[in-house]
């Protein structure tokens, strides 16, 4: 059954995988950017359940809380002696029950600050897809996004900014840059998609870009939006002056992250891992024959990635393992694996 259920993961993992990605901050918490994934040598992760961190410098890596009741930990950022993140308490592949949550860093005092997913930290505000667990007309449970909101560090005052309607729907994953938040929808009137932004003081939305696929926001920071358009091209969006560069491969590729101009995408027909340099056009290949899924970007050294193990390695694990966590360098050196673990 676990070969069975490996094969359908390779084959359906650039579907399953992106929408879950993180946007992910780049630089410490400013007036510009959000709060990052990292204070200090320490860069913060989760699998499963269990948040660790990994010592930048020297490559290590400790448990700091295995939060129970929890299914999955995401969107880990950190801010004035917090972490923040989305905690899902749903357990299967089916549905989602999620929380916007927070603990001090030696992992106590744990609280539950609304219900949400996604949690941006910036200029002391939380900035979050607020949703509700609502039933369907068969009795089923299930999770929906109802807007972009914000509220305190402490889940007080929630505000709503973006509402989400059936006609122009919010798509997964945001950015809050420069004081405004960047996200995307799909507009039923045309069958498209748009990358669109909000500012925070005025309220006004504006258009950036569309496509006839889908698009995701994978990651931000002070000058540049990185984005995964359709399912087969990475794009760099420069914010002044609003300009997009893009690459389009034949086969599915996966942007996991960016920074200071660079796209850092997996491609699945080579299930290897490139970076694509923007300003100078041009992909650089980073990690040969490792499917890079996820990047959490450390201060300087050591940085977080997760990838999908190959069909000859789960085999080799004895069908136990199909992900891991790893440590390398952005060029992707120092690469060692960490942990794995079992999706599929």
């Amino acid at each position: 059954m676990k070969k069975m259920k490996k094969l359908l993961y390779v084959l359906l993992i650039a579907v399953l995988i992106m929408p879950v990605i993180p946007a992910i901050s780049t630089g410490a918490a400013t007036t510009k950017t959000p709060a990052p994934a990292y204070n200090g040598k320490w860069t913060y992760y989760a699998v499963y359940n269990t948040i660790y961190k990994l010592n930048s410098q020297d490559g290590t890596a400790q448990k700091v809380k295995e939060i129970k009741d929890v299914n999955i930990v995401s969107d880990i950022s950190y801010y004035d002696g917090y972490l923040y993140f989305t905690a899902d308490y749903y357990y299967g592949t089916d549905g989602s029950n999620c929380y916007v949550c927070r603990m001090k860093t030696n992992g106590t005092s744990f609280e539950k600050l609304g219900r949400g997913r996604q949690p941006l930290i910036y200029n002391k505000k939380i900035y979050y897809f607020k949703t509700k667990y609502t039933k369907d007309k068969y009795d089923q449970y299930y999770e929906e996004t109802t807007s972009i909101s914000e509220m305190s560090l402490t889940g007080k005052n929630s505000r709503v900014l973006v509402k989400n309607n059936a006609a122009n729907y919010l798509l997964w994953d945001m950015g809050v840059i420069n004081g405004k938040v960047y996200y995307q929808k799909y507009l039923a009137s045309s069958n498209a998609y748009a990358a669109m932004s909000y500012d925070i003081s005025s309220g006004k939305t504006a258009k950036l870009f569309t496509n006839e696929d889908n698009i995701q926001l994978v990651s931000g920071d002070a000058s540049y939006l990185y984005y995964s358009i359709g399912y087969d091209t990475v794009g760099v969006y420069t914010i002044k002056p609003g300009k997009l560069s893009s690459k389009k491969y034949s086969d599915s590729i996966c942007v996991i992250g960016g920074k200071n101009g660079t796209a850092y995408f997996s491609r699945y027909d080579t299930y290897s891992t490139y970076a694509y340099h923007a300003k100078e056009n041009k992909v650089t290949t980073v990690k040969k024959n490792k499917l890079l899924t996820d990047l959490t970007f450390s201060k300087s050294g050591y940085q977080v990635v997760k990838y999908s193990m190959t069909q000859e390695e789960f085999e080799a694990s004895g069908y136990q393992y199909d992900m891991a966590v790893a440590r390398m360098k952005i060029d992707g050196t120092g690469f060692k694996t960490l942990k794995k673990y079992f999706v599929s």
